[in-house]
């Protein structure tokens, strides 16, 4: 739950806090920000964000609306995906058999090399034997 609270609140910041509800406050210019001697400061009933009523794309209340918003959806999809998991169990994968290696030039020219080698020592080989 994200509450956005504009004026005096009727539910205590503190509760919805507690409960895991993200709360921000805001205020308008000619108002000014909660005072740490007031009593919600003192008894640490206060919103976790606080900004002025400016909701325009780059404000500072658009952004953490947004940066909230995100990061509880993604929480409720990693949680209901993690209980279809435990439900049905992990879902079936591709099977894909891994491309065979390139071989690197030079590789293949050292093949090369020592394939001629050993020919060419099985031919001394037999010349030596034969003679």
């Amino acid at each position: 739950m994200v509450y956005i609270a504009h004026g005096p609140s009727d539910v205590p910041f503190s509760v919805l806090n507690q409960y895991g509800a993200r709360t921000f406050a805001v205020y308008t210019q000619l108002r000014q920000r909660v005072s740490s001697r007031s009593p919600a400061y003192r008894s640490k009933a206060v919103p976790e964000g606080l900004g002025p009523a400016n909701y325009r794309p780059g404000s500072h209340a658009a952004r953490w609306l947004s940066y909230w918003v995100e990061t509880i959806a993604t929480n409720v999809a990693d949680r209901r995906q993690r209980a279809l998991g435990q439900t049905l169990g992990k879902p079936p994968k591709h099977i894909v058999e891994a491309p065979p290696a390139a071989e690197a030039p030079q590789d293949e020219l050292a093949r090369t090399i020592a394939q001629q080698r050993e020919v060419s020592s099985n031919e001394e080989s037999s010349a030596e034997g034969s003679g």
